[in-house]
């Protein structure tokens, strides 16, 4: 079964689309690419699939994401999914708390486990993201403190945390210099034949690297009929 089967999603504000429609599936082991240029609604696509559109916006047709039906379903209703289908967003999100608290952050609040095995747990991730070797000696340094590259795969780290079957990164290294930029490609090379990945990325480059399929999304924002319009809303 693969971890994510979507056929003809497509992305609405009233009766203008926003993105897509769009096709594609993802095996377990599976890395496909979502490529196209900015505004095209990549990021949006991303959220749709974890129930986390904005409020005003919907989905139509059909998203499977680790059997689970995930058009026309709630943000709360998803919750338990959104642990196992993890989204690391464009931007890395740093809490006001150490290297090893972040790494923390996620499965603290999911996982009911012993203190020794949660840490663990989050250091196996530090590893598995590639950031073992550089923070290993000062897991309790304010997370402020590191790099924007290495703030990059410390998110990544607390989704890894976590376990995921699945994984959506919303421009990786969209921020990143030349070196950073190579050590996340380096850890999300790593991930694949492990978890399934979807990767949004505006460089085709990088996809064309660690992807084995990518999928453009067009510019298309023509608003549907009055008729559809009528039938769905």
């Amino acid at each position: 079964m693969n971890s994510i089967t979507v056929r003809d999603l497509a992305i609405y504000k009233d009766t203008r689309r926003l993105a897509g429609p769009v096709s594609f599936d993802i095996r377990p082991d599976g890395a496909v690419g979502l490529c196209g240029p900015s505004g095209v609604g990549k990021s949006t696509v991303l959220r749709a699939l974890v129930g986390l559109l904005p409020d005003g916006l919907r989905a139509e047709g059909s998203a499977s994401v680790l059997g689970t039906e995930t058009v026309g379903q709630n943000h709360g209703t998803l919750a338990a999914l959104r642990a196992r289908a993890v989204l690391v967003p464009q931007v890395p999100v740093v809490f006001p708390d150490s290297i090893l608290g972040n790494a923390l952050f996620g499965i603290r609040h999911v996982v009911r486990d012993s203190r020794s095995r949660l840490r663990e747990r989050a250091q196996s991730a530090l590893v598995e993201a590639g950031l073992w070797a550089e923070v290993a000696d000062r897991l309790d340094a304010p997370a402020a403190e590191l790099s924007v590259g290495q703030r990059q795969r410390l998110a990544l780290a607390r989704a890894l945390a976590l376990d995921p079957q699945v994984i959506l990164l919303d421009e990786p290294t969209s921020a990143l210099d030349e070196a950073s930029v190579a050590e996340v490609e380096k850890t999300l090379q790593n991930l694949i034949g492990r978890r399934a990945l979807l990767i949004v990325s505006h460089d085709t480059g990088q996809l064309d690297r660690l992807c084995a399929e990518t999928v453009s999304l067009a510019v298309d924002n023509a608003p549907r009929s009055l008729e559809s319009a009528s039938a769905t809303d």
